[in-house]
Parts: structure tokens; sequence; C-alpha cells
């Protein structure tokens, strides 16, 4: 497929959005292009190849070897799934990856979590034996990120960041713009 045709892809999807037949030019009566959950779908392609478009995509030179960037549709994004109790960053990535193409690169956490960082949401400290670890802010509750004292089996205790249901919508909504390999703050 050549540019041009993508172009043209995006084009007659544009008209169909529209309840447009592109082939003729004029408007149809199809309840299945009527149906809200279609639309969203065309809407995604359509995004999708403005995206492509966007980057200089050329389909006659992929390779193959080479998974693609990290991107989730609308209706990727509603089918994964939220936990109703307060989960780690780790436990919530897992539940992300499970919705992706087996051909994409997966979300890491630290990818999220520096992102939050970096927009005043986490902050990094040092604890007593001078290892680093990030915890909440005090914007961190407005999202639904708290922080927990955890201990081991040896008695040491320990602070994790957990992560409410509002949390993970805010990270789901977000998740494209964290994913972003363009972002100057990620490593």
């Amino acid at each position: 497929m050549t540019t041009e045709e993508i172009y043209q892809l995006k084009e007659n999807l544009e008209l169909l959005a529209q309840e447009i037949d592109p082939r003729t030019g004029f408007k149809v009566e199809d309840t299945i292009l009527k149906s809200k959950a279609n639309k969203m779908i065309i809407n995604d392609a359509i995004a999708l190849l403005e995206q492509f478009l966007r980057m200089d995509f050329n389909p006659t030179k992929i390779d193959r070897r080479k998974k693609l960037a990290f991107y989730l549709s609308d209706i990727q994004k509603e089918s994964i799934p939220l936990s109703d109790t307060p989960i780690t960053i780790s436990a919530f990535v897992y539940e992300i990856n499970r919705v992706i193409n087996d051909n994409m690169r997966k979300v890491k956490a630290s990818q999220i979590t520096e992102w939050l960082e970096h927009n005043g949401l986490l902050t990094e400290i040092e604890y007593k034996d001078e290892k680093g670890f990030r915890t909440v802010t005090e914007k961190s509750a407005s999202i639904g990120l708290r922080s927990e004292t955890r201990t081991t089996a040896r008695g040491r205790e320990y602070q994790v960041v957990t992560y409410n249901k509002e949390a993970q919508e805010f990270i789901v909504e977000h998740i494209n713009e964290i994913t972003d390999q363009r972002m100057p703050f990620q490593s």
C-alpha cells in the first residue's frame, strides 16, 4: 500500500463516518453506519492513519522483526480491566499489556512512573539505606495515588504506591501521551 492509497483510505473512512458512500457520494441510510460503536471504530482507524501519515509511515519498508510503537485505540482502552481494589503499578501494567498486539512494544512501569514524576504526581526520595524510591506528592491524592507501608518477611518496612480505580482511569486516559517516544523526559 502506498502513501497515496493510505490518504485515499483515510478519505473513504471519513466519508463513511459521515454516512456517505465513498463510491457514489450519496448519503446512505444503512443502520450499521449509524451505530455509535461502529462510528468509534471508523474514527479510531482515521486517527491511526493520521498518526501514520504524520510519522511519514511507509508501509512498504516495514521490518517485520521490529515491534511497533505502543499505542492504544479507544476500544482497547475500554477493554483494560480496572481494579476496584488499589493495586501496584506492576500489576496494572500487566493488565495494560494484555490488551496489546503481539507485534507491539509493551509499556513499562518505569515509563508511567517517570511521566507521573515529571508531572508532579510522584517524587523520588532516598530511604534510610540510601536507596531511592518514588512516593506520592500533595497532588497525588487528586488522581487516586496513595502510599502504603508494607513489611517484608524479614521485618523490613518499605513504602509502595498504590493506584485506585480513579488513578488507573487517569493512566489509561493518558497512556498514549505517556508512551509517546518523543517525550523529552523519558530515558
